[in-house]
């Protein structure tokens, strides 16, 4: 029902940007669709539609990286999806250590934010590992401390064994 206005919305705001060594859209097509194929997969109760969570995955950007704002984002989409989009957005922090351990706890109780951030993860590794870009070492360190803040038993068990698989890929890049 939102998510092909999400997408385009998402697509207008973030214009030509880039994502790594990518076009903004191929980030936030590969994010939905891990959601998509990974939604449910969780042992906590959620209240969100699979339409809420692809839309706010294809959105999950726009609040950090545009100059969309909140009350914007309330004007056109339903809270669901407006605060999902709102709890993916780094807060403020003097770092990004500090902005993301902020993140995180606005984040972690939220089964549907968890797996966009964790879909968001998935694609920024992925496509640093098969791209070799400079970001390996960056998510190599983060890895500890993002696995310890959103893991859970039995909770996106498939997203978690990529995630991972790829932190061993990450580990012997830096061998290199």
């Amino acid at each position: 029902m939102y998510t092909t206005m999400a997408k385009d919305f998402a697509l207008n705001s973030h214009g030509k940007q880039l994502h790594g060594c990518l076009d903004i859209s191929e980030h936030l097509e590969n994010v939905s669709k891990l959601v998509e194929k990974h939604f449910g997969k969780t042992n906590r109760k959620s209240i969100k539609s699979l339409d809420e969570a692809v839309s706010a995955a294809w959105m999950h950007d726009v609040l950090e990286d545009t100059n969309v704002t909140l009350k914007q984002l309330d004007k056109l989409f339903p809270e669901n999806i407006v605060s999902l989009v709102e709890s993916l957005t780094d807060s403020r922090g003097k770092n990004r250590r500090d902005r993301h351990l902020r993140t995180y706890w606005s984040i972690r109780d939220c089964p549907v934010a968890t797996l966009i951030k964790l879909s968001d993860r998935h694609h920024n590794q992925e496509r640093s590992l098969e791209y070799g870009e400079r970001w390996v070492a960056m998510y190599n360190q983060e890895f500890e401390r993002f696995s310890f803040a959103f893991w859970r038993p039995n909770e996106y068990v498939d997203l978690w064994t990529e995630l991972f698989s790829q932190q061993k890929r990450m580990q012997k890049f830096m061998e290199f």
